[in-house]
């Protein structure tokens, strides 16, 4: 889904799950909501804003690879384990 005016990109729809991941002016993921409109992901940036992680409400993370490009196998937390 766009903005108003068609320039920005707000959220893209997960549409069987009906997760929304939300986008931040600068295009970037900043976090998913369920269909009840709870955050249950959150994305975290370095400082040169590249993205580093994915946590979610579990606190499970999962790194991103830029060698790879791609998302890494999600660590659990010692507490859902």
């Amino acid at each position: 889904m766009y903005d108003k005016y068609g320039k920005a990109q707000e959220y893209v729809l997960n549409e069987l799950t009906q997760t929304k991941t939300v986008f931040d002016r600068n295009g970037n993921p900043k976090c998913d909501v369920n269909y009840e409109g709870t955050e249950i992901a959150w994305y975290h940036y370095n400082d040169k804003g590249n993205l580093t992680e994915k946590v979610d409400w579990h606190n499970n993370v999962t790194s991103y690879d830029p060698a790879k490009g791609v998302m890494t196998r999600p660590k659990t937390s010692s507490a859902t384990s």
